[in-house]
């Protein structure tokens, strides 16, 4: 196992999940608006 690899191919490398995480975030605004919030922090009336 010294080359990477996992036991188990469904699993992923390190590798792996770096680059899934920087495809993940390619096109975020760091700037941009309502990128702190989350659905349990955003304004009450904006709620059902």
């Amino acid at each position: 196992m010294a080359s990477g690899k996992p036991e188990d191919a469904r699993k992923m490398t390190d590798e792996q999940r770096e680059v899934e995480k920087q495809l993940e975030h390619q096109h975020d605004d760091p700037d941009g608006p309502g990128l702190g919030q989350s659905r349990d922090n955003t304004a009450e009336e904006t709620s059902r």
